[in-house]
């Protein structure tokens, strides 16, 4: 029930590539050229899969490539550890906001170099693409501060049409003052179903935040799917346990993945938060799934 980038199979409108841990630059995959043949215009989707390799200095050459495909409805690329740097992040963004037709778009731009500069110049433009309505941005292990968070949160309020929305900040430098912009904004995204947000490995991060957000998630009316990941941050039980009662209250929810580690294995631990979950799923007699990772093994409810 979670939006994921779905498995693109090749045809005349369909096309997948996957040069990833090839450590070549960009003039050396070759993809548009065994494209020669086609009709750009009846291509509606394209999964690029170029992760670890080095496009950063080719990137504006694969944004003008991109911009051949001017009915394109679904984006799938994957840049990541490509050292991309803040100005190729823009040009990549910059050639995306010129295909008006996307309704769907995929960017996986986690462990390269972006920091909140290419952050402001780059989201500017994906905001022009208005009929998105599906929008996921893996931007993990970067170098993004509270300022890029907050450009963000500013901008994607921006896209209305928006019914799905992923966020992956993890291992970034963000912490409360972040992630309370990010909250406030929350309620700019009134017609959101599915909303997935990871705030993986952010020590930096506390019961503010999660208090916050969970007073932020009530006020969307229309949400069926959340996805939280608590992973490594600073929130103690306290914070879990008062966001845990506030998502219990929201009715509407269909599917819930609440994750979080639980150091040293220490069920007990998070006790009142699990039994609160447990008994939202109880009320509601819809499908919740409740998760708590305790290194390999994983439990569900």
């Amino acid at each position: 029930m979670f939006p994921t980038a779905k498995l693109v199979v090749n045809s005349e409108t369909s096309k997948n590539f996957d040069f990833s841990n090839q450590l070549q630059e960009y003039n050396k995959l070759n993809w548009i050229s065994s494209l020669q043949d086609s009709d750009y215009s009846k291509i509606q989707e394209i999964c690029l899969q170029f992760n670890q390799n080095n496009i950063s200095a080719s990137s504006a050459e694969l944004g003008k490539d991109l911009e051949k495909f001017q009915n394109l409805k679904f984006l799938d690329l994957s840049l990541s550890q490509n050292k991309i740097c803040d100005q190729s992040f823009i040009d990549i963004c910059s050639s995306i906001s010129k295909i008006k037709s996307l309704d769907i778009v995929y960017l996986a731009f986690w462990g390269n170099q972006i920091t909140e500069e290419g952050i402001k110049k780059a989201i500017e433009f994906i905001v022009q693409c208005q009929n998105l309505k599906i929008f996921c941005l893996y931007l993990g292990d970067n170098q993004i501060k509270d300022a890029g968070l907050q450009i963000i949160s500013e901008n994607l309020k921006h896209l209305q049409n928006i019914k799905h929305l992923q966020l992956s900040l993890w291992k970034n430098y963000i912490t409360d003052v972040g992630f309370r912009y990010f909250s406030e904004n929350l309620s700019s995204f009134p017609n959101i179903i599915s909303l997935y947000i990871d705030f993986l490995y952010h020590q930096n991060i506390t019961d503010e935040t999660a208090i916050l957000l969970g007073k932020s998630l009530s006020n969307l009316k229309h949400m069926r799917v959340l996805h939280i990941n608590f992973d490594q941050t600073g929130i103690t039980e306290v914070g879990k346990q008062k966001l845990a009662e506030m998502i219990s209250q929201i009715s509407q929810i269909v599917c819930l993945k609440y994750f979080y580690f639980e150091k040293n294995g220490f069920l007990n631990k998070f006790e009142n938060t699990k039994q609160t979950l447990k008994s939202f799923k109880r009320r509601s007699h819809r499908l919740i799934f409740v998760q708590v990772n305790l290194k390999k093994n994983l439990i569900e409810y």
